[in-house]
């Protein structure tokens, strides 16, 4: 029998998200309330065995259950923590607390373990590893951006925006305090991306930012440096890199990352530019392997409820490219005359 569980508070696009997640994994079945007024009377009804709220949310309700906050910041789940753990100087309030903004899988670990079904923890871990994606395109107008929220949406990855003109957010930022503990090598650069993130249309994200070109100030060794600190820590565990040609140093950059999305248009100009993508990857890192996957997005509201459904997904291979020794030609105009 399933355990009942429910999920209350005000991001309602971001907890339906996680309940969508969790009931398609099938060891649970999750339900979650956005309207606190009526928040009593509807768990009355369900009786689910736990509920999972938003800590300034349902405060003052009667639940004849077990609680578990969601926390908005790490503190909360950290002195949860000592407190099961009996350290001194710490306030025993007897309330269990998990830091809600972290890959949808680990988020879902934890709630199996609260739930007492530690018995799903194995499979959960490794039927969804997560990573560090990123979308990329030589094209203007491909749905590079609808694209990288979407998946991000869909899937719990924390967005970062290295666009020239991308989506701002909420929160107006330069980067020269991340630029800065990157350059340095500083540790606290996870908790400092953290401090600069919010969750936009249920995306927890780094906007980009409004000074592209200081982005350029970052080599490859940079970057390889700064996504080996993300996946060191559990809510950077799965991210997706909106990549700019803006802020594209080199070629190396590919090398990065575990998957790299290429949206791809129909049209001569459009194969014509993809041609010489792959051509000059080619040339400096051998053929592009099986990391790179072409998407066909659709011209549709990044947020309709079946938007990633209507993506077409395949191997990037480029339409008519023609192989030749040493390269491969980059455009008609080469290829006119070739057998």
């Amino acid at each position: 029998m399933k355990t009942r569980i429910a999920i209350a508070g005000r991001e309602g696009t971001f907890l339906t998200g996680v309940m969508d997640y969790v009931n398609r994994q099938g060891a649970l079945e999750a339900f979650v309330f956005t309207d606190e007024r009526c928040l009593e009377d509807e768990l009355e009804q369900m009786k689910p065995e736990i509920l999972f709220r938003e800590e300034d949310f349902g405060t003052k309700i009667f639940f004849d259950g077990r609680e578990v906050l969601l926390c908005k910041n790490q503190i909360g789940e950290e002195e949860s923590r000592k407190n099961r753990t009996g350290e001194e100087n710490c306030v025993l309030d007897r309330v269990d607390r998990i830091y809600m903004y972290r890959p949808v899988d680990v988020l879902y670990e934890q709630i199996l373990r609260y739930s007492g079904r530690t018995d799903t923890v194995r499979k959960t871990r490794q039927s969804d590893q997560g990573g560090i994606y990123a979308v990329y395109s030589p094209l203007g107008r491909s749905g590079k951006t609808s694209y990288a929220l979407a998946f991000s949406r869909e899937h719990s990855f924390f967005y970062i925006g290295m666009e020239e003109y991308g989506i701002a957010g909420n929160k107006e930022h330069t980067i020269d305090e991340i630029l800065y503990h990157i350059r340095n090598r500083k540790k606290e650069i996870a908790e400092v991306l953290l401090e600069y993130s919010e969750v936009w249309n249920g995306v927890h994200m780094l906007a980009s930012p409004l000074i592209f070109p200081d982005l350029k100030v970052l080599g490859t060794e940079d970057y390889s440096w700064f996504f080996d600190q993300l996946r060191e820590k559990d809510e950077f565990r799965a991210v997706m890199v909106d990549l700019g040609s803006g802020s594209l140093t080199d070629y190396e950059i590919f090398d990065l990352f575990d998957r790299i999305y290429i949206p791809v248009l129909d049209g001569e100009v459009g194969q014509e530019k993809l041609n010489l993508f792959w051509n000059r990857l080619r040339e400096f890192y051998g053929e592009p392997d099986q990391r790179y996957r072409a998407v066909r997005v659709p011209i549709a509201d990044w947020q309709e409820e079946n938007f990633l459904s209507q993506v077409e997904e395949s191997d990037f291979r480029p339409a008519g490219l023609r192989m030749k020794e040493g390269g491969c030609y980059g455009s008609n105009w080469d290829r006119e005359g070739q057998t």
